[in-house]
């Protein structure tokens, strides 16, 4: 005969005689090499607590089944109604049934990529909590609204209130789904207006205050002598923003149509930057070769001061070039000499 056993204590229940046992108001459930016997005192509540799901009773498997559609949400509500000396044991792969939903309070954070340069990115408070791209991608698409993530144990997830960030974001241009995609790469200035927004993490607001206090936003200086020309407006305009890009170590690109003189704007910022910041070393000017005369004779026009080296021959070295002199090479030459030691230093055109 089968042995029985107590599951409350372990101890095997004797039998009566041959003919079984005296099991009354107690449910005999197999498992493994013994059967086990369930008391239930109180039946009537049993079965309330089970009336919360929509639910049926396999006989074959001894499971309760439920045959609607969102089963995991109907779980999950029933789990939380459940008085509390009530334990639910779910297996691992679905336990997040039975957490509280939790709600992350969304933010941004940054990594600094040097000369101001920062790479933005989305974080949270929960420190041990990683979600992918994919995950975050799917929150925010939800737009406050709770999702169950089956990687997450099918934990409840939501997104809290974020509208100042989302607004501060799409000042700049970034889309949520792209932050959430990976990080996005702002200069310092894109960032003043996150911290307007006050959604600057509080640990950098100090450090990104005092940089932005340093940025000069007006920076004007007069066309230098040693220009032979006179400037059209938006030539001044021009070189105004080469100076401004230099002052504050910024890094720029004179985007002005060809034939607008960006030639000469270059010249003027040079000579600008040799009477302001005095050279230590010679400036390298690349461009296509059908440009490198160009760039010769208006040195000679209007910068006669200007010392100007054209690359001749692909061995050119360094030693020739002295400090505040301009080496004019083309593309092809550059790649030449790309194994230089020591390359003169540049300022790019």
């Amino acid at each position: 005969m089968p042995r029985l056993i107590d599951p409350r204590n372990g101890q095997e229940i004797a039998a009566v005689e041959a003919t079984g046992w005296r099991l009354p108001g107690k449910r005999v459930v197999c498992e493994g090499d013994a059967f086990v016997a369930y008391e239930l005192p109180d039946r009537t509540s049993f079965e309330q607590l089970i009336a919360g799901l929509p639910s049926q009773y396999d006989a074959v498997s001894r499971q309760w089944r439920i045959k609607k559609n969102r089963s995991l949400e109907l779980v999950a509500k029933w789990a939380q109604s459940l008085p509390g000396d009530i334990e639910l044991q779910t297996p691992k792969d679905l336990r997040g049934l039975t957490e509280k939903p939790l709600e992350i309070d969304l933010s941004v954070d940054w990594a600094d990529a040097g000369n101001d340069w920062f790479d933005l990115r989305f974080s949270w408070p929960e420190a041990d909590l990683i979600l992918t791209p994919e995950e975050l991608q799917l929150l925010l698409a939800a737009r406050g609204d709770s999702v169950r993530i089956p990687s997450r144990a099918y934990r409840s997830f939501r997104i809290g209130r974020s509208d100042r960030l989302l607004a501060a974001l799409n000042e700049l241009g970034i889309s949520a789904p792209e932050l959430a995609a990976g990080p996005q790469r702002l200069h310092i200035m894109h960032l003043r207006s996150l911290l307007e927004a006050g959604v600057a993490p509080k640990e950098l607001i100090q450090q990104l205050e005092t940089r932005l206090a340093e940025i000069q936003l007006n920076v004007t200086p007069s066309v230098p002598d040693a220009i032979q020309a006179t400037l059209r407006p938006y030539q001044v305009a021009g070189f105004h923003f080469l100076a401004y890009l230099s002052s504050n170590q910024f890094g720029g690109i004179l985007a002005d149509d060809m034939g607008l003189g960006k030639t000469l704007q270059t010249l003027t910022w040079i000579a600008w930057l040799q009477k302001t910041y005095p050279p230590t070393g010679p400036s390298l000017i690349v461009g296509p070769k059908s440009v490198v005369e160009t760039w010769t004779q208006e040195a000679a026009q209007y910068f006669p001061s200007l010392r100007v080296a054209v690359l001749r021959k692909p061995d050119l070295g360094t030693e020739s070039l002295a400090p505040g002199q301009v080496l004019i090479l083309n593309y092809t030459q550059l790649r030449l000499l790309r194994d230089l030691q020591n390359p003169p230093h540049r300022h790019t055109h």
